[in-house]
């Protein structure tokens, strides 16, 4: 190799190396705002966004600044369980800012927000306001998250049951509709009715309902009673839909069935 080419070399590498771009991150605000359920705004909520945090304002709005990078938003308030309900993430280019707004649904109330109608469904995101779907037959529930049975306060140590059917006979049916978004239902051991009862399950009758979306996860429905299935004791001229069982077993029934008898 000729001289003049090896003294070239290092100043050729040493030019590459001084034109690459330095990576600069970008900054960028994030915005939003958290309600209730109905839309009312709501105050005090801590919002995280990477390792910064803010509280919302009387509006119930909220802004972060100077954020770079990739963060986890999220928000709480004791009381309520909070949702994302629309997201904007910058990514590779961002011009300015980026909103996320949340709704918040009660963790203490008898359901978590809704009026118990087709367009506005009783929200349910506790194991309470699960068992309350039991005075409300008649009603529309939507479920948008997991729910571990063993939270109920009828709890008992050692558990003998933790949760009683919904509805009773084709005289006192679940009516209504209910659509658990692919959320499970787990952990539930099904008792407390006697064994003259005629239908036993997690739903013990519906007649005109709609059961949809609902994973039945770690269930023991082992009672004496006539007709007896996981999911439900007798079923009349309902809609069922999107139903999964798993991990959970029935004995004891006359006439038991997997699914319903």
């Amino acid at each position: 190799m000729k001289k003049w080419l090896l003294l070239l070399m290092p100043l050729l590498v040493l030019f590459l190396f001084n034109c690459a771009a330095p990576i600069v991150q970008v900054s960028y605000d994030i915005q939003g705002t958290v309600k209730k359920s109905d839309g009312a705004p709501l105050q005090n909520v801590t919002v995280f966004a990477g390792t910064k945090q803010t509280q919302t304002n009387a509006t119930g709005n909220w802004s972060i600044t100077g954020l770079t990078g990739t963060v986890k938003v999220s928000a709480q308030l004791e009381g309520y369980y909070i949702v994302v309900s629309g997201t904007v993430h910058p990514t590779k280019d961002v011009s300015s800012q980026a909103t996320i707004n949340f709704t918040a649904y009660s963790e203490t109330e008898d359901f978590g927000g809704g009026s118990g109608t087709p367009n506005d469904p009783y929200i349910i995101v506790t194991a309470q306001q699960l068992d309350n779907v039991k005075n409300n037959l008649d009603k529309d529930f939507k479920q948008i998250k997991d729910i571990d049975l063993n939270d109920l306060k009828m709890k008992v140590d050692p558990v003998e049951y933790n949760w009683s059917p919904v509805a009773t006979d084709s005289t006192d049916a679940f009516t209504g509709t209910y659509d658990g978004m692919g959320f499970e239902i787990k952990n539930a051991v099904i008792g407390g009715k006697t064994d003259s009862d005629e239908y036993f399950g997690f739903f013990a009758y519906l007649n005109g309902a709609t059961i949809k979306n609902i994973i039945l996860n770690n269930v023991e429905a082992n009672y004496e009673a006539r007709n007896s299935g996981i999911f439900a004791g007798g079923i009349e001229n309902s809609l069922i839909e999107n139903i999964v069982i798993k991990n959970s077993s029935i004995t004891k029934s006359s006439y038991i069935g997997g699914f319903a008898a």
